[in-house]
C-alpha cells in the first residue's frame, strides 16, 4: 500500500510492528464506497473512546486498543479449525490494519470474501476518526467490492457480511464503553452503578449494612 494511502502520526511512525491504519479522506460522510456497493461502515473518534485510553491522548495506544477490540471480536467468528461457521479463515494485514476473511465454501460463495479495515483521519475538535469498513469483495480482485445488485446473486453472502458488521459494530462500541471498577468487572451496568445510587439515598444504618453486602458481592 502507498505511503499516501496510509494514516500515520509521529506516535504510529515510533511503533517498532508497522501497526498502520489506512488513510481516511477528509471529506468522509459515513462510507467510502458508492452506495451501490456492499459496504457497511460504522465510527468513532478520540473523544468517544474509554476513558483510560482518552486520558492518555496517544494515537497509538488508540489504534492498538481498537485493533485489539476488533481482532478479538473477528477472531471469536472465524472457525478455522472445524470450519463449521460462515467465516473459516482470517488473514490480517499490518500495513493498512485490514482483516480479510474467507467465507465458507457451503455458502456457494466461491470467489468472495469478507474485509474489514481499519481507517483514520485527524480532525481538530473530535482528535482522531475513527472507521471501519466492512465489504463484500472478489477474491484476488484487488479489493474490487461487490455491487448490492450482483450480491443478490448471492444471498447467503449478504447475509454472512450483514452479520460481520454487527460484530464490528460490537467491536467498536466496546471500545467506548467505560471500565468498571476493580472487582466490578464482567458485571451488568445497573448492577454496580444504579444499585450503588439507591443505596446512597438509604438511612445510615441500612446504607452502612448494604454497603458492607454490596462490597461482598464484588
Amino acid at each position: 500500500m502507498p505511503p499516501e494511502d496510509l494514516y500515520t502520526t509521529p506516535q504510529i511512525e515510533a511503533r517498532d510492528d508497522g501497526l498502520c491504519p489506512t488513510k481516511l479522506p477528509d471529506n468522509f460522510s459515513g462510507s467510502l464506497s458508492n452506495s451501490k456497493d456492499c459496504v457497511i461502515s460504522f465510527q468513532t473518534n478520540s473523544q468517544l473512546l474509554n476513558r483510560k485510553v482518552r486520558e492518555e491522548s496517544d494515537t497509538s495506544a488508540e489504534l492498538e486498543f481498537i485493533c485489539e477490540s476488533l481482532s478479538k471480536c473477528i477472531l471469536e467468528n472465524v472457525d478455522e479449525v472445524e470450519k463449521k461457521s460462515a467465516l473459516i479463515s482470517l488473514d490480517f494485514k499490518i500495513e493498512g490494519c485490514i482483516w480479510t476473511m474467507d467465507l465458507n465454501p457451503s455458502l456457494c460463495t466461491d470467489g468472495l470474501q469478507i474485509q474489514v479495515t481499519l481507517l483514520a483521519r485527524n480532525d481538530e475538535q473530535k482528535g482522531t476518526i475513527w472507521a471501519t469498513e466492512t465489504s463484500l469483495v472478489y477474491v484476488n480482485g484487488e479489493n474490487v467490492v461487490v455491487a448490492k445488485e450482483e450480491a443478490q446473486k448471492y444471498p447467503t453472502s449478504r447475509a454472512a457480511l450483514e452479520q460481520t458488521a454487527l460484530v464490528i459494530r460490537k467491536a467498536v462500541l466496546k471500545c467506548e464503553f467505560p471500565e468498571f471498577p476493580e472487582g466490578g468487572k464482567g458485571r451488568r451496568f445497573k448492577q454496580v452503578y444504579k444499585l450503588n445510587a439507591k443505596v446512597r439515598t438509604l438511612e445510615k444504618p441500612t446504607f452502612t449494612r448494604l454497603k458492607i453486602l454490596l462490597s461482598q458481592l464484588r
